[in-house]
């Protein structure tokens, strides 16, 4: 009976150390996957390409179009300027624990690329490849109609002169992504039935960088 009662006591020993082990364990897994040290180093690049995309203004928040149609007061533009680099991002093997007789593990932990942009976005310009209305002809200058963000995700802030916009597109550091994004609204009720615009980019360097919209058919 005694040696029942010992063998018992023994085997709750047996698996609460086990269960204890176990726990620290994870927890120095989980620890190791979170402290590990990222490189510093920042890698020049130049904006060398414009992505536009349409964008749906007539909800709440803007979003994505994968159509042409928009509303006559909801002209809205997401541009996109970028390096033409490979696949960007990294991610470091980092060793995490050895002890309690367990082998070396380790995991995965991602740490962000730091770029750093060689030249600024100076000015932002928007051209009309179509007649707006009577005082506005193709190839004339519309930047003045338009206003700008530089939030892009939903809740996006209050539009801004695209005067305003510099200060906010320019960053010191770019993480990931060697790309900045901003939106353009157009301020006023299209009152064609189309609509187009180039929109061009001036950098620091006297570069110019400029893409054109899809033909906008407005409703």
């Amino acid at each position: 009976m005694i040696n029942k009662i010992i063998l018992s006591f023994e085997m709750k020993l047996l698996t609460r150390a086990s269960l204890i082990l176990s726990v620290l364990f994870i927890l120095r897994v989980f620890t190791g996957c979170l402290i590990h040290d990222c490189p510093e180093e920042v890698y020049p690049f130049d904006f060398e390409k414009i992505e536009i995309l349409n964008l749906d203004n007539s909800g709440m928040w803007p979003a994505i179009l994968s159509g042409d149609t928009m509303k006559r007061a909801a002209v809205a533009f997401q541009v996109s300027v970028y390096a033409n680099l490979p696949l960007i991002g990294q991610s470091l093997q980092t060793p995490i624990i050895s002890g309690f007789s367990f082998p070396t593990a380790s995991g995965k932990s991602d740490c962000p690329m730091l770029y750093s942009a060689n030249h600024t976005i100076e000015n932002i310009s928007v051209v009309t490849a179509y007649d707006l209305n009577e005082s506005y002809h193709a190839n004339a200058d519309v930047t003045s109609l338009f206003l700008g963000s530089a939030d892009i995700g939903y809740g996006s802030g209050l539009y801004v002169p695209i005067a305003e916009l510099y200060q906010k597109i320019n960053k010191a550091r770019y993480f990931d992504y060697p790309e900045t994004q901003f939106r353009l609204f157009y301020g006023r009720s299209v009152e064609k039935d189309s609509a187009q615009f180039i929109i061009r980019l001036k950098l620091s360097d006297a570069t110019i960088l400029s893409d054109t919209t899809q033909v906008i058919h407005i409703r």
